[in-house]
């Protein structure tokens, strides 16, 4: 098998390993980059991953504009679209984000469409999914619910996937091609990172570990392992059951305080510093109105969902793992990668 398939933005932390995957799976890979010089970077990383990097190119694009996207996806079979903005700091605008994000995700779809690619395969988020009013403390979230984009404390990235997704599906309708797209809706993503480049989930876990905030708010996540999330992302391609369909993908909940024991006993010297108290809700409100990283944390206060994903085993064999196994891999991997160190 010699398939060629697109990777937006491969030197992302789910799309790294999604590329390693493809590769391992026999298919060749062609992954965007927003600069010449982080493909180097990347090829080292999948290489080291295990990856047969003499079947993987990189070329030089961006969601931002227009041109560049039809070479991309020339000759391609498959298009997996996992690129998205993720600022460093929150903007204080909720609507920032979206041009980039929505205008991006048309673009790759557009230009993949006209390349007669087979399946175009989109990194959503179980964000454009778990968001509505008058949910209950414990709620399910379905593959058919949508986030209201117009809740006031959403953050910008929230309302980007949202905003995005509804794009992406509209466009597909418009087309007619319904079963061109399967869109994957991961919760917090953790497991293992192959490389220094980790992911926003996994940046948290490093600040409870290093003892950034001295509490932890009442919060609670679906957890989904990377491995187990790039096996979905290649088996989406092929799979003729998920044409038109979102999979849920996402194992058990665990609450922030329930992460923070986990690798309070599983990582050793290195876990010593976690906190242990609960930050209260009502402080974590107030901090909100002077703190933007703090604001994003609103929307999750004292809730608890529950990713109904029986489904998407059901339509492709895939058995997710236990959210405690995530976690640890997530925390050994920061020791591993040097950026934990034991006091």
């Amino acid at each position: 098998m010699n398939d060629q398939v697109l990777v937006t933005g491969i030197n992302g932390f789910i799309a790294k390993q999604v590329a390693v995957r493809l590769l391992k799976s026999g298919y060749s890979v062609r992954g965007t980059v927003r600069h010449k010089e982080t493909a180097a970077t990347v090829r080292e990383s999948i290489a080291r991953a295990g990856g047969d990097v003499s079947r993987l190119t990189c070329v030089v694009t961006d969601l931002a504009q227009s041109f560049g996207w039809d070479a991309a996806v020339d000759s391609c079979r498959f298009v997996q679209h996992i690129a998205s903005p993720v600022p460093l700091e929150s903007p204080a605008h909720r609507e920032t984000l979206v041009p980039i994000a929505r205008d991006g995700t048309l673009r790759v779809i557009a230009a993949a469409n006209g390349a007669g690619v087979e399946r175009i395969v989109l990194t959503s988020s179980l964000d454009a999914m778990v968001y509505r009013n008058k949910r209950l403390k414990n709620f399910t979230v379905r593959e058919y619910d949508w986030t209201d984009p117009e809740m006031p404390v959403l953050s910008a990235y929230t309302v980007s996937k949202v905003r995005a997704e509804r794009a992406a599906w509209d466009f597909v309708e418009t087309l007619k091609k319904k079963n061109i797209l399967t869109v994957i809706n991961p919760g917090m993503v953790m497991g293992p990172a192959i490389d220094r480049n980790i992911s926003a989930s996994l940046v948290m876990l490093k600040l409870i570990v290093k003892r950034a905030y001295p509490a932890l708010p009442s919060t609670a996540y679906p957890i989904i392992d990377v491995r187990d999330l790039s096996e979905l992302h290649v088996h989406a391609m092929t799979n003729p059951k998920v044409g038109g369909r979102r999979l849920l993908a996402a194992s058990d909940t665990l609450s922030m305080r329930e992460i923070a024991e986990i690798m309070r006993v599983e990582l050793g010297p290195h876990g010593r510093r976690i906190p242990r108290l609960n930050l209260p809700s009502c402080v974590v409100k107030l901090m909100a109105r002077f703190d933007p990283t703090i604001r994003t944390l609103l929307a999750d206060l004292d809730l608890h969902p529950i990713a109904d994903s029986a489904y998407v085993t059901a339509l492709t064999g895939i058995v997710f793992r236990p959210a405690r196994e995530s976690v640890v891999a997530a925390g050994k991997s920061l020791i591993e990668q040097g950026l934990l160190i034991a006091d």
